[in-house]
């Protein structure tokens, strides 16, 4: 049967005067992803899309009749050496999900989709992190000839209500570990607020937090630096009451302890969260995503995703089981090929620099701890 599906590509400056509709079609999914609506996408592509000039935005939706029914927001990457690959716009470290955006009810949406995705010129088609049970994976490897599926070693970590991994032990010690704080002098306080505006001023607290942690580890959050902050603040400001939850623990007044999270309908995801592990608030993670996945269960959340790196707390909150996740990769020509190659080192070259930065960095704070007591300062080397 012939398809009936056009396929057309609208620039990223015209995502606002079909938000909403690009959003009904997000809330269409199986586990609607609020970091795929338009404000999100749009917010991000300003923030570290369009100041890069390697960088094309490539926004595909299909439409029957009138309707839209499909979407893929995507994006064209040059690299060093002219090689210029596909890729999902919005790919980072943030968390989200990458299928294609396809309503239920239009299946032939996804078929189209996918044959506009195979004819896209360039070397190198990558587009990752998708669940293994997929209908696109299909989709993808039946419309691109030479099409790989590459398994990614990786999960994706979902805390699921109706089946929920046993956390009472886990609430249990939470629960002690507050008592041992408070008796130990710590004023604990512990704020959940769904308000987006209140949100919004906590964010620079919260992110100095991040910052400050990560760097100890040679890293750091994108979304802490001033393009970053700006790109949460933009996409936050459209969201509605409990679209956003952010818990906060304090002691004495300090900030030891956040989580960031969205929601779209049934589904939640833990968007940003960190601990101070100098604060000596032994459990203060947990004390604020405990607090945080319950507002989202309050709220209407059923699944609430943790994203698919390996920390060991998410042992704990994951459901099982869990879905693998897996990359679909066209090479094009021997240079498609070499930027695959270069693509699948990347995680090794990444995790030696970070390694790297870490180093550096721990021996520069030991220097000017050497430094300061030498010269009479030992107070200020704290």
């Amino acid at each position: 049967m012939a398809l009936t599906t056009r396929i057309e590509s609208v620039s990223i400056d015209d995502m606002p005067s079909i938000a909403r509709r690009w959003d009904d079609l997000v809330a269409l999914q199986h586990c609607p992803d609020p970091l795929r609506r338009a404000d999100w996408l749009t917010a991000w592509w300003r923030a570290f899309g369009a100041p890069r000039g390697r960088r094309e935005a490539l926004v595909l939706i299909a439409r029957s009749a009138d309707r839209i029914v499909g979407a893929a927001p995507l994006m064209l990457e040059r690299f060093p050496g002219g090689l210029l690959m596909l890729r999902h716009l919005g790919n980072s470290s943030h968390w989200f999900d990458p299928d294609l955006l396809v309503d239920p009810s239009e299946a032939e949406a996804r078929t189209a989709l996918a044959r506009a995705i195979g004819s896209v010129p360039c070397d190198l088609v990558v587009l990752e992190d998708l669940a293994g049970d997929s209908p696109t994976i299909g989709a993808l490897t039946e419309a691109i000839p030479g099409s790989l599926v590459i398994d990614q070693g990786e999960r994706r970590n979902r805390y699921r209500t109706s089946d929920p991994p046993p956390l009472g032990r886990r609430r249990k010690t939470t629960r002690n570990r507050m008592r041992v704080a408070e008796r130990s002098g710590h004023r604990l306080e512990i704020t959940t607020s769904g308000d987006p505006a209140e949100i919004v001023a906590g964010l620079d607290e919260a992110l100095d937090l991040t910052q400050r942690v990560w760097r100890v580890r040679g890293d750091s959050s994108e979304v802490t630096h001033a393009a970053g902050r700006a790109y949460v603040r933009e996409a936050l400001a459209g969201l509605g009451h409990d679209q956003a939850v952010l818990t906060r623990v304090r002691a004495g007044g300090h900030l030891v302890a956040f989580d960031l999270a969205l929601r779209e309908g049934p589904c939640g995801v833990m968007y940003r969260g960190n601990w101070d592990p100098s604060s000596g608030i032994s459990g203060a993670g947990w004390m604020s995503m405990l607090a945080t996945m319950d507002h989202l269960i309050a709220a209407g959340a059923r699944e609430i995703d943790f994203a698919k790196f390996d920390w060991p707390y998410k042992r704990h909150v994951t459901s099982q089981p869990a879905v693998g996740l897996v990359t679909v990769a066209v090479p094009r020509g021997a240079r498609g090929s070499a930027a695959l190659r270069l693509w699948r080192a990347r995680p090794a070259m990444l995790a030696v620099r970070s390694r790297t930065r870490s180093g550096a960095l721990r021996a520069k704070s030991t220097a000017g701890r050497i430094r300061t007591r030498g010269f009479g300062g030992g107070g200020a080397s704290g």
